[in-house]
């Protein structure tokens, strides 16, 4: 499971159902957060986003994987390069100083996902000296082996949007 944005809500849905799963079925899922680190802990015009304690709370307990969703939600694809550089790097640095001592193997902040799917040669050139992979938002499947590059990983997005019959066939592992 992967979240973008880092709402509090989310948080705390996922973190109880993380939690029941673990206790049902005696496994620890794992939920990939797609953070804007700025935005932690900050009321939102619709939503709130969680906080870094509480994203902490999901690392602490091996729940979460913390990753960088840009610093600004900005569309990499109309920054400067410039921008694009200290957007990308600030999120990187924040995540960072949030989980601290909980990332004893340095794995959080290595991948991004790019805010609203925008990338471009120049983005994955900056993006590329910071994170070891980039995920799209553009609903296609992840083929497990058939990844060509590690900047244009696909990922199918669940929303209010999406018809039912696409989302059961999704339940129904119609992406396999």
């Amino acid at each position: 499971i992967a979240v973008d944005d880092g709402y509090e809500n989310a948080h705390h849905n996922l973190l109880a159902l993380a939690r029941s799963l673990e206790q049902q079925y005696g496994k620890k899922i794992t939920i990939t957060w797609f953070i804007n680190p700025p935005f932690m802990g900050v009321p939102g015009t619709q939503l709130d986003h969680a906080s870094c304690d509480e994203l902490k709370e999901g690392v602490k307990q091996g729940y979460y994987d913390l990753q960088s969703h840009g610093s600004n939600h900005t569309d990499f694809t109309t920054l400067s390069p410039q921008k694009l550089n200290d957007d990308v790097s600030n999120a990187q640095i924040i995540l960072r100083k949030c989980v601290g001592q909980l990332d004893p193997k340095g794995t959080v902040g290595k991948h991004v996902a790019y805010p609203n799917g925008g990338v471009n040669p120049q983005v994955i050139q900056i993006v590329a000296k910071y994170y070891k992979s980039g995920y799209l938002y553009n609903n296609s499947t992840f083929k497990v082996g058939r990844i060509k590059d590690v900047y244009h990983i696909p990922r199918v997005s669940i929303h209010n949007r999406l018809k039912v019959n696409r989302l059961i066939r999704l339940a129904e592992g119609g992406w396999l």
